[in-house]
């Protein structure tokens, strides 16, 4: 049968560049990571408001009724949809072109939004029973040392696995990520960055035809899961015994 894991994907703000972490195997009704996703998601929405004022400002007039189109009804929308919305329009001749002229940072219409720190979000995902995984670390614009200290620094936070695994990552990049998985305690993932229509090239399971994770991976985190789980509820039964004593 099919394995599966709930998740969520996470912006954070760090380095001065965003990174995206991933959530696994959390519960999906924890209160503190829901609502943390809402006051993300709302700052969202005040910068695609933003985005859209800037556009009109440099004489790219659309409205968001055209971005949902893209982003469907009960879609999140962000600034690909809105690049979209721009090819559509005529006032960019891709999404590459939409970003470098209007959306990308220090463009004419970029715009800062809402994100968590890194250790605000692996708080969030382990309160919500989950493991952090930081995604596809060869996008992250760092170069070897820096990336190297940044993954440390987030394991003092408590990160939790690296995605070693992704289509983007070349032989060399994947040696790399797995010697910090060593080097720090981590358990290595692999994902194709499947974002569906935003991304035609990229196919679910195999990326540009070639990713293989194996199931392995898809145990470790079960198994890195559990351990997270019984030293938390450790944890909290050690507080609760030191206020009893306290008493």
């Amino acid at each position: 049968g099919i394995k599966a894991l709930s998740g969520v994907e996470l912006s954070v703000e760090a380095q001065n560049k965003t990174v995206h972490m991933l959530a696994y195997g959390i519960d999906t009704e924890n209160k503190s990571l829901n609502e943390a996703l809402e006051y993300v998601r709302d700052g969202r929405s005040r910068r695609n408001a933003s985005i859209l004022s800037k556009l009109s400002v440099a004489g790219c007039h659309i409205s968001m009724g055209e971005v949902m189109h893209f982003a469907g009804p009960d879609g999140v929308v962000g600034r690909p949809h809105i690049a979209r919305a721009l090819v559509k329009k005529g006032y960019a001749s891709s999404v590459r072109d939409a970003f470098t002229k209007y959306l990308g940072r220090g463009a004419a219409a970029y715009s800062e939004r809402m994100r968590l720190e890194p250790s605000e979000a692996i708080r969030l995902i382990h309160e919500a029973g989950g493991i952090s995984v930081l995604a596809h670390p060869g996008l992250c614009g760092l170069g070897f040392k820096e990336l190297g200290d940044f993954v440390g620094e987030l394991a003092e936070f408590g990160l939790d696995g690296i995605e070693a695994y992704y289509p983007g990552h070349d032989s060399t990049q994947v040696e790399q990520y797995l010697g910090y998985a060593e080097r720090f305690g981590l358990v290595v993932t692999g994902g194709t960055d499947f974002h569906g229509e935003m991304r035609p090239h990229v196919q679910i399971g195999a990326g540009h035809g070639t990713l293989n994770v194996k199931d392995e991976l898809f145990d470790a985190i079960l198994a890195r899961q559990a351990e997270g789980t019984a030293r938390r509820a450790s944890d909290q039964w050690a507080v609760g015994r030191a206020r009893q004593a306290g008493q």
